[in-house]
């Protein structure tokens, strides 16, 4: 059984960054290269949007994925959430304006998908945080499935696809979904990671 554990970016994150990295991040965080890198990457492409969202038909996120993944030949994707992100909150308190609700619909279809675990956390602000840690899970899996990382796999090009998400309140890292290189690891990764979850020690006291 996996344990949640915390880290740091100088410590065990930095083996996400040691190649260089195509980095998708919430639009509300400005986080600079240099957090990011933590000094370990050799080079970025950095890709913000509001809850950090992978759409297949993004023209500009997709465009920038193939960009790093097939003319710069990156190894790494990594996608990174944020604890209290209000995109998250916003989507699923009922946003009514039209674009931004179209946008925020994958992050209500998230939250339908593991209503039976949310609805069982007491705590409002700690069901927002494991909502947040769920997506970036989700855009991971959405990642895999993108046509750019599915044919860099065909290609057999070493690519790994991981999720990270970030608490401002402790300037922490912590790891969401372990790396997935293949599809074969992708079911494995999620599992794990959803397992972690549940075993966040600091989650229990809210769990009804």
């Amino acid at each position: 059984m996996t344990k949640y554990t915390q880290t740091n970016s100088d410590e065990e994150l930095s083996d996400l960054h040691r190649f260089s990295c195509f980095y998708v991040g919430c639009s509300e965080v400005d986080l600079t290269p240099s957090e990011i890198e933590s000094g370990a990457a050799q080079d970025l492409v950095i890709h913000n949007n509001l809850a950090n969202l992978i759409n297949s038909t993004d023209m500009n996120c997709i465009s920038a994925m193939q960009y790093a993944v097939e003319i710069l030949h990156f190894e790494n994707i990594l996608i990174c959430g944020h604890y209290g992100c209000r995109g998250v909150t916003t989507a699923i308190e009922g946003c009514r304006l039209d674009f931004l609700g179209n946008w925020f619909s994958p992050v209500v279809r998230i939250a339908d998908k593991y209503k039976y675990l949310l609805d069982n956390i007491i705590d409002k602000s700690k069901r927002i945080d494991v909502l947040c840690k769920l997506n970036v899970i989700e855009q991971v899996l959405n990642t895999c499935r993108t046509s750019v990382v599915q044919e860099a796999w065909l290609r057999g090009q070493n690519l790994t696809v991981s999720g990270i998400i970030y608490d401002r309140k402790k300037n922490l890292f912590f790891h969401s979904l372990h790396p997935v290189g293949s599809n074969e690891s992708v079911g494995k990764a999620y599992d794990e990671s959803l397992v972690a979850l549940l075993n966040q020690d600091d989650l229990n006291p809210y769990i009804r």
